[in-house]
C-alpha cells in the first residue's frame, strides 16, 4: 500500500483527523484516518482505523471540522470524459463523527462542484465560516478564445445548496484577468471576510498578485511580489 497525508484538522475531542490518498492493489482513492491526541491510530474510527471513499480515483486535499463534529472534505475524483479522456472534477464530501458517510449531505454524502460545465477543476482549500456555510475554493480549467486558461474558483454552500447571495453565478466566483489563477489555501476571519492565497502567471511570466475582491464580484486592486492574495467580503 502507498499512502500520502494532504491534509490534517483538530477534532473537538483533540482528535487529529488526516486525509490524502491511498492505493491498495488495483484501487487508489480518498482516505481517512484519526488518531488520539497522543498520536496513536484510532480504531474505534471509520472502519476499523479508517474510512475509504465512496468513489475511488479520488483525492483529499482540505478538511475542515464543523461545530457538531462532522468532517467535510474537499478533493477531486479523476473521471473518464469521451471528449479529453481523463478529466478531474471538484469534490466535496461529509462524514460524521464516526467517519461513516453522511448521507444527508449530496448524494450519498458528496457533492460535485462544477464551476464550469465540462471542464477540469479541483478544490483545494475548504473552510467552514460561523453560520456554518461551507467556502470551498480551488481552480477550474477553462477554454477561451486564446486557449486554455487555470481560473481562480471559489464557491460557498447553505448545508449541500449553493448559496445564491455569493459571487455573481449561483454562489460561484471566478477570477477573470488574463493568464493563469489558481487558489491553495483559505481562511476566514471574525468578520466572516474570506481571505485566499495562491499563484499567478499572466503573459508567461510570475507576476504575484494582491487581489482586493468585494463580496467575490470585482477585482479592485492589483499588486504583487510573490504570491496571490485575495480577500473577499462575503455576505
Amino acid at each position: 500500500m502507498r499512502a500520502k497525508i494532504y491534509s490534517i484538522a483538530i477534532d473537538n475531542d483533540d482528535g487529529i483527523v488526516a486525509g490524502g490518498w491511498a492505493q491498495f492493489k488495483e484501487w487508489w482513492g480518498a482516505v481517512l484516518a484519526r488518531y488520539n491526541s497522543y498520536g496513536t491510530l484510532d480504531t474505534t474510527f471509520g472502519d476499523g482505523d479508517q474510512a475509504k471513499s465512496n468513489s475511488a480515483q479520488t483525492l483529499i486535499n482540505s478538511i475542515a471540522i464543523d461545530k457538531q463534529g462532522r468532517i467535510v472534505v474537499g478533493g477531486y475524483q479523476e473521471a473518464q470524459s469521451p471528449y479529453t479522456g481523463s478529466e478531474k472534477n471538484a469534490l466535496l464530501a461529509r462524514y460524521t463523527t464516526k467517519l461513516t458517510v453522511d448521507d444527508s449531505f449530496g448524494d450519498h454524502g458528496q457533492v460535485n462542484i462544477s464551476f464550469v460545465p465540462d471542464s477540469d477543476s479541483e478544490i483545494t482549500s475548504i473552510a467552514i465560516d460561523e453560520q456554518e456555510r461551507i467556502v470551498a475554493g480551488g481552480w477550474v480549467r477553462e477554454s477561451h478564445v486564446g486557449g486554455v486558461a487555470l481560473r481562480f474558483a471559489l464557491t460557498r454552500l447553505t448545508d449541500d445548496d449553493f448559496d445564491p447571495e455569493f459571487g455573481e453565478d449561483n454562489g460561484k466566483v471566478l477570477t477573470k484577468v488574463t493568464g493563469d489563477q489558481t487558489l491553495h489555501c483559505l481562511a476566514i476571519d471574525h468578520e466572516g471576510r474570506i481571505v485566499a492565497g495562491g499563484w499567478a502567471t499572466p503573459a508567461r511570466v510570475v507576476f504575484p498578485p494582491l487581489a482586493v475582491l468585494l463580496a467575490g464580484l470585482a477585482i479592485l486592486a492589483t499588486v504583487g511580489i510573490l504570491a496571490t492574495l485575495g480577500i473577499f467580503w462575503a455576505g
